[in-house]
């Protein structure tokens, strides 16, 4: 067996969620390096099977989670317009041939997670919320930085004078 080794660095309060997603891409043990091992529970946990059929509640619990999201990212558009002018249409009245609205891609993702997962993912988004920080704008933010750019508004700046941005 081939061993490989990835660091990510993140929060405590995100490490339910970090470890549970990578336990949804079939990661088959996470080492935290903190010096607070995981409990015998947490493991057995970490091992979830793909179900080919959802229960309701799983459906419900990512309806959820999409809903909270798409809350902060409508705000976030609203506060940075130029975001409505680049990447997905918002809604899925914007789902056509080509372009899969923010929404209809979103829980599809979701959909693949465990219980586990979007409960630990809800569970962050409200201890965010509750810090005055928003996940959406935490994601937006990061994905424009790996184009270089450093801020929402050096990206405004950018699609004002049209240029791209990412």
């Amino acid at each position: 067996m081939k061993w490989e080794k990835y660091t990510i660095q993140t929060t405590t309060q995100a490490e339910d969620f970090v470890s549970s997603m990578l336990a949804d891409l079939g990661v088959e043990g996470v080492q935290i390096e903190d010096n607070i091992p995981l409990s015998a529970e947490d493991k057995e946990k970490m091992y979830i099977d793909i179900l080919p059929e959802l229960p309701p509640e799983h459906l419900h619990l990512a309806e959820a989670v999409n809903c909270r999201l798409m809350d902060e990212i409508r705000v976030m558009r609203e506060k940075y317009p130029f975001l409505n002018r680049i990447g997905r249409p918002l809604e899925p009245s914007g789902d056509n041939a080509v372009d899969t609205s923010v929404e209809t891609y979103q829980l599809g993702e979701l959909l693949t997670y465990s219980q586990q997962t979007l409960n630990a993912l809800l569970r962050h988004i409200d201890a965010l919320k509750a810090q005055g920080d928003s996940l959406a704008m935490q994601i937006q933010l990061a994905s424009l930085q790996t184009t270089g750019v450093s801020s929402f508004e050096d990206a405004a700046e950018l699609v004002a004078y049209g240029r791209p941005v990412g």
